[in-house]
């Protein structure tokens, strides 16, 4: 998504960006099934851990989208 956006094109960018919405969604859902299965105490703890990582990324992922959209996404050095 980052590199069409620098790239300036949009239909990519716009398709990427809708890409990246829905394979958080996927993944997010595979994580709430892989944690109903877990019985341990450490693999649910694991679980819980990946579980607030999804989270804080959701949180930022946003503001990422936002700074893109604005097209205030450099590379390191310029």
């Amino acid at each position: 998504m980052l590199w069409a956006g620098l790239d300036n094109n949009q239909p990519l960018y716009a398709a990427e960006k809708k890409k990246s919405i829905d394979e958080f969604d996927v993944a997010s859902k595979a994580v709430d099934a892989l944690t109903i299965t877990l019985a341990g105490r450490s693999d649910q703890a694991q679980a819980t851990a990946l579980r607030q990582r999804f989270d804080e990324w959701k949180t930022l992922h946003p503001q990422i989208v936002g700074l893109a959209d604005a097209g205030r996404v450099y590379l390191e050095g310029e």
